[in-house]
């Protein structure tokens, strides 16, 4: 069955750049077709979705996989409406969103749901049973990242994206530490993804906590690796925080430094001044990270559940 596998069309946000690595990875690949996509008509038919399924016209006996950062910004949902199987993949699937989701995926008729959170994904089981819906953590294209040696990092700590404010304040309190983080809540920290791999390369400790750490209401209790953790073992920094279980989960061990919570200026002081202990567990999370977590990885989970249905 010929794949169609829609290309964002705007980049408004650099967040989107998670959902091209893993386009590009496929294009790569030409096992299928990039279609281009147009936003304001996709936002117009998802629109209606909310209220009412749409006829399905000119069956083009394709599949179709869409790739979406989240449910209001699905690119190419025309294409998804005149295929025979109909595939989505959603990095944000909150539970504030599963209703809004429910209701899209009846909809649309998807017959393949996918995830980036494990909780997620058996909640939404349950709320579409006639659509299979599965686990499949985010990735990323190792290959694209920088790396320099530790000690030739000018950046000590870097917390990108969301922060956990007891520990942010406490390691704020140090003017010596060198630490990069997000100033204003939703502004951010690189402008562009060009800059944000040159700042990870130039990071020796990246700081990841799981939302429901730092915005437990807004995460209702679902705990999930998100793409920083991944991107950050890619650039060969030092991973501490906390580590979500379905991290370790998939990797079999926790390639997190626990960060001591009672005292995390301490904590981040003593790893910087022993940095070089650390670089042959660096060095193994990069080895599990390139060989099981890239997005090629999950190209070749995703394409044998879709050979399931064909």
């Amino acid at each position: 069955m010929r794949l169609i596998i829609p290309k964002i069309s705007n980049f408004y946000h650099v967040s989107l750049y998670v959902c091209d690595e893993f386009i590009s990875t496929i294009d790569a690949l030409q096992v299928g077709e990039i279609c281009s996509t147009h936003r304001v008509l996709d936002k117009l038919l998802l629109k209606y979705l909310q209220y009412g399924s749409m006829p399905s016209w000119n069956k083009n006996g394709s599949a179709c996989f869409s790739i979406a950062m989240g449910i209001d910004s699905i690119p190419g949902v025309n294409t998804l409406l005149q295929s025979n199987l109909r595939i989505l993949y959603l990095f944000d699937a909150w539970p504030d969103k599963h209703t809004r989701i429910e209701k899209i995926v009846k909809h649309l008729k998807i017959d393949l749901l996918l995830v980036s959170s494990s909780q997620s994904a058996s909640m939404l089981q349950v709320r579409l049973p006639r659509t299979k819906v599965l686990f499949c953590p985010e990735a990323c294209k190792v290959e694209e990242y920088k790396c320099k040696p530790l000690i030739d990092r000018k950046i000590d700590l870097l917390q990108l994206g969301r922060r956990y404010e007891p520990v942010h304040k406490a390691l704020i309190a140090d003017s010596g530490l060198n630490y990069l983080y997000q100033k204003e809540s939703g502004s951010l920290t690189f402008a562009s993804q060009d800059l944000l791999k040159q700042g990870f390369a130039d990071s020796k400790l990246s700081l990841c906590f799981p939302k429901t750490m730092t915005h437990p209401v807004e995460s209702g209790g679902v705990e999930t690796v998100t793409n920083r953790y991944f991107q950050s073992m890619a650039s060969k920094c030092l991973v501490i925080g906390k580590a979500p279980q379905e991290l370790i989960q998939i990797f079999g061990y926790n390639p997190v430094v626990e960060l001591d919570l009672k005292d995390p200026l301490g904590h981040v002081k003593k790893i910087l001044d022993n940095i070089t202990d650390y670089e042959s567990f660096i060095e193994h999370n990069y080895a599990i990270l390139k060989r099981d977590h890239t997005w090629l990885n999950r190209w070749l989970f995703i394409r044998n559940e879709i050979n399931k249905l064909s």
